[in-house]
């Protein structure tokens, strides 16, 4: 498989590219090798689901975006970090039951940043209106 063959790959090259960065920076921005990031990018390795997360949040991108309407194939790891295999999976227009929970776990993530935020704007907000009154 190669970026022009898979329209997921492609968008990842698309999405580094509008970002200005060079395959070898996307590597380094991911902690991980120029050559194994080309192998992802390329589709010489199957991207698994972590590469695709760190992708996704480092370029600022929407993991859903990504993979939809896209048959998608990643490796399925284990919780030490081993290939436990390659699984093809078609459900939901490719986008995966992991892929999902990832993609919730995420946006939960973001959610309580929001959340903590919002607290901190309203007490600042009510120590303001504290102060003029």
């Amino acid at each position: 498989m190669s970026t022009h063959d898979h329209p997921v790959l492609k968008k990842i090259r698309h999405l580094r590219e509008a970002s200005g960065y060079s395959q070898v920076q996307m590597a380094e921005r991911l902690n991980m090798s120029p050559s194994a990031y080309h192998r992802h990018e390329c589709g010489e390795a199957k991207p698994d689901l972590d590469f695709l997360l760190a992708v996704t949040k480092d370029l600022n991108a929407d993991l859903l975006e990504l993979l939809a309407g896209d048959q998608v194939v990643v490796n399925n790891h284990d919780q030490q970090g081993g290939s436990s295999g390659c699984y093809n999976v078609v459900h939901l227009n490719g986008v995966t039951e992991d892929v999902l929970k990832a993609i919730t776990d995420q946006h939960s993530v973001v959610l309580r940043e929001v959340q903590v935020m919002n607290a901190r704007l309203l007490a600042v907000i009510e120590q303001f209106a504290r102060q003029a009154g």
